[in-house]
């Protein structure tokens, strides 16, 4: 699954999460991104909360031990499912749009 770059609105493919440290840079624009750390907050509250569910109301297992499996399974699954599905956010602080057109006001 692609994302966009936020900055020159084309698509790409992010890097895992665990491939840097704090930001990486889009291969067109080359500005610095990262992944919404509310995206990843909310996939993994929204995860963890109906697999503990799901195990301990369906399946009967208990919630102290409910809780480690779902946190488990979603750090296994994230990179390869949860991570595409992440929206980036750009960490520049001015957003040029088309810096390189101007237009001409004389004519």
């Amino acid at each position: 699954m692609n994302q966009y770059c936020p900055h020159c609105e084309m698509d790409i493919t992010a890097p895992p999460m665990s491939s840097y440290n704090e930001s990486f840079h889009c291969p067109h624009c080359a500005s610095r991104l990262s992944q919404c750390e509310f995206d990843i907050v909310f996939y993994a509250a929204i995860f963890i909360t109906a697999a503990t569910l799901t195990l301990t109301l369906v399946c009967n297992v208990n919630s102290f031990v409910a809780l480690p499996l779902a946190m488990t399974a979603y750090h296994l699954l994230r990179p390869s499912f949860f991570e595409p599905r992440f929206r980036l956010r750009s960490l520049n602080t001015i957003k040029r749009s088309n810096p390189l057109i101007r237009k001409n006001s004389d004519t």
